[in-house]
């Protein structure tokens, strides 16, 4: 069902076809799609978009920032993170609020937390 919307949408992965794979889903879904394979370029296109982006989509790993060095530069903004993610290191390493589900039910909530499972 196509979404009647021009919320803005920031892709980012250093694979041309992931970035293009999402921005043809995303943009056919009505959103307004930018996908850039470099962490650096994605940053300095967060600081200069008039109204900043509704959601950020980024890869972790990739050559020049990586994905969570790219989450931490936009934070700084004041943008609000929301990480999903199974991988104990990245978790471990933003040491964050860190809401741990087990079933579809919350069984921890720590302020500052590390990967539990």
């Amino acid at each position: 069902k196509m979404k009647n919307t021009k919320e803005k949408i920031l892709v980012v992965d250093d694979e041309k076809r992931m970035c293009d794979s999402l921005k043809i889903l995303l943009s056919d879904l009505g959103y307004d799609v930018t996908a850039l394979q470099e962490g650096g370029k994605a940053i300095e296109k967060i600081r200069s978009t008039k109204g900043g982006f509704d959601a950020v989509i980024s890869d972790i790993k990739m050559p020049d920032f990586d994905g969570i060095e790219v989450l931490k530069r936009i934070n700084e903004f004041g943008t609000t993170i929301l990480l999903v993610t199974h991988n104990r290191e990245v978790v471990n390493r933003l040491r964050k609020r860190v809401i741990t589900l087990h079933n579809g039910r919350i069984i921890a909530d720590e302020k500052e937390g590390k990967y539990r499972l």
